[in-house]
């Protein structure tokens, strides 16, 4: 079953955990709006991990690992910060 739903990241702090709402295969997050505002870095596996840099309107695609599995609630698959504002919602969509 696929869910939807936002989330707010910031930049104050760490790192922001996404945390998975729903077993799923995919995770696709981009920031909410019809054009984004504000570039992005996402952390993955571990917040500890470097950072990729993502443009203002790119989307973030997440993908269970092995083949075939699938993320479990509560996993922490990615973390997230923005880097031109304070914070920004993003929307998502777990399928």
């Amino acid at each position: 079953m696929a869910k939807t739903g936002t989330v707010t990241f910031d930049n104050v702090s760490s790192h922001d955990p996404f945390v998975v709402p729903v077993a799923c295969r995919t995770i696709t997050i981009r920031e909410q709006g019809a054009a984004g505002t504000t570039r992005y870095q996402v952390f993955a596996p571990s917040a500890t991990d470097t950072g990729f840099t993502k443009l203002q309107g790119e989307s973030t695609m997440l993908t269970a690992y092995p083949p075939g599995q699938l993320f479990q609630i509560g996993d922490i698959p990615a973390y997230f910060t923005v880097l031109d504002v304070a914070s920004a919602t993003f929307s998502f969509i777990c399928e």
